[in-house]
C-alpha cells in the first residue's frame, strides 16, 4: 500500500512529464479565463494613478493644470483624470 502511495505521490508531482500540451499556451488561457490579468491590469493602473495622486496633488495647490502638464510632461487629461481619481477617493472615505 505504501509502494502505490509513493507511486501515486510520484505522478502527480510530474503530471507534466506524463501530459502532453503546450503549459504555457495552457497557462496564458486559464489566466485570462479567470479574469487575473484584467484584474492585474487594473490594479497596476490604479497603482500608477495613487503613486501620480501623491506627486501630482501637492503640485496642484500651487500650480495650475497647465503649469503641472508643462513641468511633469503628462498630458492634461491624464492630469484631470488623477484629479477625479482622489475627488472618488474623498468621496469613499
Amino acid at each position: 500500500m505504501e509502494e502505490l502511495k509513493d507511486q501515486l505521490y510520484d505522478l502527480d508531482e510530474n503530471l507534466d512529464n506524463y501530459l502532453i500540451y503546450d503549459r504555457e499556451a495552457y497557462l496564458k488561457e486559464s489566466l485570462y479565463s479567470t479574469g487575473f490579468v484584467d484584474g492585474y491590469k487594473r490594479g497596476l493602473e490604479e497603482g500608477r494613478l495613487i503613486v501620480r495622486q501623491k506627486i501630482i496633488t501637492p503640485m496642484l495647490e500651487k500650480m495650475t493644470i497647465e503649469e503641472v502638464s508643462k513641468l511633469t510632461k503628462l498630458p492634461i487629461e491624464e492630469i484631470e483624470k488623477i484629479v477625479d481619481f482622489s475627488k472618488d477617493e474623498e468621496e469613499n472615505s
